[in-house]
């Protein structure tokens, strides 16, 4: 199937079996008599190309691969990519990038120090998923498990 991602309609070709299997969103535009997909193809319209490619790679690959120099900014395509997945329904997909988050996080120290999400990329979660969301959860724990009581003290 043809999916148009983005205002800019970037163009993804995936197998329909693939993807239907996966995203309960997807397997539902396509069904008989649903409006979602037309006969150019699906248009995701509000999502975002790189996240796409993700996903795209997950669905043939079952890894994500996040290429970026430094470590710290991997979370922000990692949390859109995530947003995706809740937006898809596939919530295999979701799992694998809460594994990339967790496991970037884990090879992310300096000096015994843990780099966490940005704001930014905190800001996409909670804007962009329910509440009670596993993402929303776990940048909680990061926060709570390795915070320090003194960045959040009042004067």
């Amino acid at each position: 199937i043809k999916v148009l991602v983005g205002p800019e309609e970037a163009t993804f070709h995936i197998h329909e079996g693939i993807i239907r299997s996966s995203s309960k969103f997807i397997d539902n535009a396509m069904k008989p008599g649903s409006t979602e997909f037309e006969k150019g193809g699906l248009r995701l319209a509000d999502d975002d190309p790189e996240s796409f490619t993700l996903y795209q790679e997950w669905l043939y690959s079952r890894q994500i691969h996040l290429e970026r120099e430094e470590p710290i900014m991997k979370y922000l395509p990692a949390c859109k990519a995530y947003c995706l997945g809740e937006k898809l329904m596939d919530n295999d997909f979701k799992n694998a990038v809460v594994d990339t988050i967790i496991r970037t996080t884990t090879e992310t120290t300096v000096n015994e120090s843990c780099f966490f999400p940005s704001v930014d990329s905190i800001c996409v979660s909670y804007e962009r998923t329910p509440r009670g969301s596993p993402l929303r959860q776990l940048i909680v724990d990061f926060y709570a498990y390795c915070g320090d009581e003194r960045e959040y003290a009042s004067d």
